[in-house]
């Protein structure tokens, strides 16, 4: 009869256990493949903690921003990886709250004005969406990483893609989002800017130029013309 009773506890545990799993969605790593271009890349960690203009470590660690742009569609994603958590929004150090800022962005080719900006949608901060004709505020203790968070902006455009991720091997955190950039001209590349609410580390870079679906095509139709002349030659020979 014991044995009987340990069976059905045993069964009665593991239908539970199954149940909680299910119940918890399983997060997919993002996964940073040939697909990106990585155009950033933050200073590190130095052996006192700090990261540029300050300290934290690991939590406030600006690491990469890399961007993927489907020239079919005019769609360009752009991904954040830092130790901060971008998949709440809020890391707490020391008892302290700190936020994810947004992100900032500018497609004419002057990174002293970005007009353009992300709000990733974390509770109490901006909503989601990709923003035009913004205005910015400052961090809490390092105006230099300004911008921080949008202030105000004229429009904004819904988020095609939205997701974020925790490596826990790395301890670090990705936020990538996708959004529409059909009637931009981006034959100047574009910049972009992400800081947290203290502004204690910061990474910015220029993202080469991106070719336009016109422009492939043209480079396309001269590489097959140099094929066609190669082969001629090859004929004639």
């Amino acid at each position: 009869m014991k044995k009987i009773m340990m069976v059905v506890v045993a069964m009665g545990m593991l239908l539970v256990w199954a149940q909680a799993s299910q119940a918890v969605p399983q997060e997919t790593p993002f996964v940073l493949d040939s697909s990106w271009t990585v155009f950033a890349v933050d200073e590190g960690v130095d052996a006192g903690g700090r990261v540029y203009p300050g300290w934290g470590g690991q939590d406030f660690d600006a690491e990469y921003l890399a961007y993927c742009y489907d020239a079919g569609t005019s769609r360009l994603s752009i991904a954040l990886q830092t130790g901060f958590n971008v998949r709440t929004g809020t890391q707490t150090y020391n008892s302290k709250d700190y936020y994810a800022g947004d992100l900032a962005l500018s497609f004419d080719g002057n990174d002293d004005n970005y007009e353009y900006g992300v709000g990733f949608g974390f509770a109490g901060l901006t909503a989601a969406g990709f923003y035009s004709n913004t205005t910015w505020l400052a961090p809490d203790d390092f105006p230099v990483s300004t911008p921080y968070r949008i202030d105000s902006s004229a429009s904004s455009s819904a988020l095609l893609a939205n997701s974020g991720s925790y490596n826990s091997g790395a301890d670090t955190f990705w936020r990538y989002v996708t959004f529409s950039v059909v009637g931009f001209d981006l034959s100047q590349g574009f910049d972009a800017h992400w800081t947290m609410s203290c502004g204690n580390d910061v990474i910015e870079g220029h993202a080469a130029p991106v070719p336009e679906p016109q422009t492939l095509l043209l480079m396309g139709i001269g590489c097959l013309g140099l094929v066609m002349v190669a082969r001629r030659q090859r004929q004639e020979k």
